[in-house]
């Protein structure tokens, strides 16, 4: 593993990429769906799955592979609801991983996505926090204007496979109320050294006072041979006490910004996460998180890395561009993203499903982005985060691990809340990433 040196009219135009283990790319112009099916069901999601491991009787997909942690092995650990009212942090329980050694020179990939909450409209309330033996890794929060509307977490880290290494989740409410934790996921997979795996994370907070966009974390990457590199990018940002906007997103090597910004006009620490697809040449190129401020503002836990695709069997994404605003009225749901994954006999797919949402318009006081992931036709996610402010944009992460005999269907939807209210999806994508099976 290589390390830096730093510790309207809707007009879809959606993109299908294929890349399997050879590299190579395509195109599909299949286009999803405008408006769908109504109303989303808020309350809370259990696993799509049984405790024994084997599909529902709605078929859904096995989202807990049997297999251990060993060499090239992916798994999940699936943590039931959790709240406290405690304001320090205290274990979740049940979200504990524990990761063997690995063969020489590969490493895990632990994803982490939840719904987080308080009984507290306070901005900084509910946090969540990833340790790993000991040491805090990653950190977030999200405010929720109305008790229990429950906003986003998501992160992610890599873990040295040179040895053992216990990964877990803490939460707490810093505004002594009650903390909820819900739809908690710890997913893992083995990233071979073939992957040229370059990986970097800042996490001591940063004070942000720049009003254009400067670099504020970078990696750099020399690719082992031009190719296809799957990149990975997380942080937490927010606004300095009764002050104003921060703004961040992530720039590829060619200067151009990643899709989309992401904006958050509010105390608490929220993450945001962001997946993509990149073509490195030959020499040095540079992934840099970008942010600029209203007024002073504070990120913490910057993560970025990158990969090589054709180390893993089949990589799928399905994405629409960031131009292409979806906004949905009360009593419309729009698919944001659709992806079949191909048969997977021997090795399960890792799914990443995100949508940056918003509310376009601002005639009340209280806007609720709904979001629902689904997965082989099972409900793996819903969440309607109520917020006090329109331009509120983060984005809402789910990560899962399935396995299947036949096609995995993930889609994505979006909603809003309110009968003057629109939601404005900004960006989403859905990617399957499936590893190599041990031996292959």
């Amino acid at each position: 593993m290589r390390r830096s040196s730093h510790p309207a009219e809707v007009a879809l135009v959606a993109t299908l990429v294929w890349v399997v283990g050879c590299g190579r790319l395509g195109f599909d112009d299949s286009k999803p769906d405008g408006a769908l099916d109504a109303a989303l069901d808020t309350g809370p999601v259990e696993d799509a799955n049984d405790a024994d491991g084997a599909p529902d009787a709605d078929g859904a997909p096995d989202a807990e592979p049997d297999a251990g942690p060993t060499a090239g092995a992916s798994g999940v650990v699936v943590v039931p609801t959790f709240s406290t009212d405690s304001s320090s942090f205290v274990p979740v329980p049940e979200a504990e991983l524990s990761l063997t050694t690995l063969s020489p020179g590969d490493d895990w990939l632990v994803l982490v996505s939840a719904n987080l909450g308080s009984t507290s409209v306070e901005e900084v309330a509910a946090e969540a926090r990833i340790v790993v033996d000991g040491s805090q890794r990653a950190f977030g929060g999200t405010q929720n204007s109305v008790p229990m509307a429950l906003g986003p977490f998501q992160h992610f880290l890599v873990v040295d496979g040179s040895a053992p290494a216990v990964v877990s989740v803490d939460l707490r409410d810093a505004s002594g109320a009650t903390a909820t934790i819900e739809a908690l996921r710890l997913v893992f997979t083995a990233i071979p050294a073939a992957a040229d795996l370059h990986y970097d994370e800042s996490n001591p907070e940063m004070t942000v006072s720049d009003t254009t966009f400067v670099d504020v974390h970078s990696l750099d990457v020399t690719p082992t041979a031009p190719g296809d590199y799957l990149v990975l990018m997380a942080v937490a940002m927010g606004e300095g006490p009764m002050l104003q906007n921060i703004f961040v997103r992530w720039e590829k090597p060619d200067g151009n910004a990643f899709p989309t910004d992401y904006l958050n006009p509010r105390q608490a620490l929220q993450t945001v996460f962001l997946a993509d697809l990149v073509t490195l040449g030959e020499g040095l190129s540079t992934i840099a998180l970008q942010a600029r401020v209203d007024a002073p503002a504070r990120l913490r836990g910057s993560h970025l890395l990158a990969m090589r695709v054709d180390a893993f069997d089949t990589i799928a994404m399905h994405r629409i561009e960031p131009d292409d605003d979806l906004p949905a009225t009360v009593g419309e749901t729009i698919r944001t993203t659709t992806l079949n994954v191909p048969p997977s006999p021997e090795a399960p797919d890792l799914i990443l499903m995100q949508t940056n949402a918003m509310s376009s318009t601002c005639p009340d006081l209280l806007h609720a982005r709904r979001l629902r992931y689904e997965i082989g036709g099972a409900v793996v996610s819903t969440s309607a985060h109520v917020i006090d402010n329109c331009a509120y944009a983060p984005s809402y992460s789910r990560f899962d691990l399935v396995r299947d005999t036949g096609e995995v269907l993930a889609e994505s939807y979006a909603s809003p809340d309110s009968d003057t209210d629109t939601v404005d999806v900004r960006s989403a994508f859905t990617i399957a990433l499936r590893p190599r099976a041990r031996g292959g």
